[in-house]
């Protein structure tokens, strides 16, 4: 019967999908597997964009200080009441000097029912900054206060007694050298200006807008967190190391921290491959930076599925392979008309060179399709065989005469 005729294309249908699905995944695991297993040094500067090195992140710090330093005058200035009491006296409440209120201020502009996109475009990253200079400047003042008078034994007090006078300026100078802005900090700094500019980024599209316009931004800040988590878990892997050496059980906090970092990193490289695929697919007028950017998403990707094993990786590696193999396909394409192009004009060693870009570029994209798929490439892929056999032909017939 006609029902069951179509009950039968469904199921053929249902089988095939299943069977693509299948060749996909072995496709996928294929060209992970041919991947870098660990994140390096070198692999961030492969991949990241604008933040590659520590260097690179100390300058970024750097800005962030000078950014929420200027705004403190202007928190301040905003935030500050005066009472005015009588003529000659007046009250001023004094502002807090606790990072944490300041993260909880800009959390309240971020996780709300209705967010407000001008102050999630201004309001957030000058507190998230201020969190950050006050955080350093409490660091400064510790090492203020143990460079004047944090010497606590006797020996320390006598040996302190023929030290060299130290002026107060150089005295600031060393504690702001020496003083570091917390791991704590800068962590919930990125979580939260991630959280921001995420949200920015759907107020935008919502709105009509173009949601790129925050990309190169979002790009950054993901940089400078796969760059300091990085970095981080280094430094404490060698902690741990150490701690280990003297007692199993010293070395347990140190553990737990590093677990944490590896699994915000494996966000953020999930994440950060999915902000490169969707700038690949919206990228439609330049095809080469389209397959830059969704090289960089597979590679991404690839190392969050090495590192976790993720589903949610493997999702988003089918759409960055798309891409991939529809380029290289038309690479291939393209390449195929150079070459015959000089065929016809006699150029005998650019029409080689171009026919074995050709080839390499169809067999690429044959190695990242479906069974299913691959039949109009294969036909074009036999056609170029044959001209590339003619060529060969041609060319020995030519050396002969």
């Amino acid at each position: 019967t006609a029902e069951g005729i179509a009950e039968q294309k469904r199921l053929v249908a249902r089988e095939r999908q299943k069977q693509d699905d299948e060749e996909i995944r072995r496709i996928l695991y294929e060209q992970v597997s041919q991947t870098q297993p660990d994140i390096t040094e070198a692999w961030l500067e492969r991949m990241c964009l604008y933040v590659q090195t520590e260097e690179d992140l100390e300058a970024y710090w750097k800005e962030i200080l000078e950014k929420g330093r200027r705004y403190e005058a202007v928190y301040e200035e905003a935030n500050t009441r005066v009472t005015n009491v009588t003529p000659a006296l007046k009250e001023r409440e004094v502002l807090s000097r606790l990072p944490h209120v300041y993260i909880y201020e800009a959390r309240q502009f971020i996780h709300t029912q209705i967010p407000d996109a001008d102050r999630l475009k201004h309001r957030v990253p000058n507190l998230l900054a201020l969190v950050v200079y006050r955080a350093w400047s409490a660091s400064v003042d510790e090492e203020l206060s143990r460079k004047r008078g944090g010497k606590k034994s006797v020996a320390e007090l006598l040996l302190a007694a023929s030290d060299p006078v130290i002026s107060d300026a150089s005295m600031v100078e060393a504690a702001e050298k020496e003083a570091v802005i917390p791991d704590e900090t800068k962590s919930s700094y990125l979580t939260e200006d991630l959280n921001g500019l995420d949200l920015q980024a759907e107020l935008a599209e919502a709105a009509g807008e173009d949601p790129g316009q925050f990309r190169e931004e979002r790009i950054r800040l993901h940089e400078v967190a796969l760059v300091e988590g990085f970095s981080f878990v280094k430094r404490k892997t060698k902690e741990a190391r150490e701690r280990y050496s003297q007692s199993a059980s010293s070395s347990a906090p140190t553990t737990v921290a590093i677990g944490r970092w590896n699994s915000m990193l494996n966000e953020r490289l999930l994440s950060l491959g999915k902000i490169y695929i969707d700038a690949a697919l919206a990228e439609t007028t330049y095809r080469g930076r389209q397959q830059k950017y969704a090289d960089l998403g597979f590679d991404v990707l690839a190392m969050v599925f090495q590192r976790s094993k993720s589903g949610a990786a493997i999702t988003v590696l089918r759409e960055a392979n798309k891409i991939q193999r529809y380029n290289l396909w038309q690479m291939g394409r393209a390449a195929w008309r150079q070459a015959q192009l000089a065929v016809k004009s006699g150029k005998a060693e650019e029409a080689d060179a171009q026919f074995f870009t050709a080839k390499q570029r169809y067999l690429q994209t044959l190695a990242r399709l479906e069974r299913s798929r691959q039949t109009a490439v294969l036909e074009e892929y036999s056609r170029l065989q044959a001209e590339i056999s003619a060529w060969a032909v041609t060319k020995a017939e030519t050396s002969e005469g």
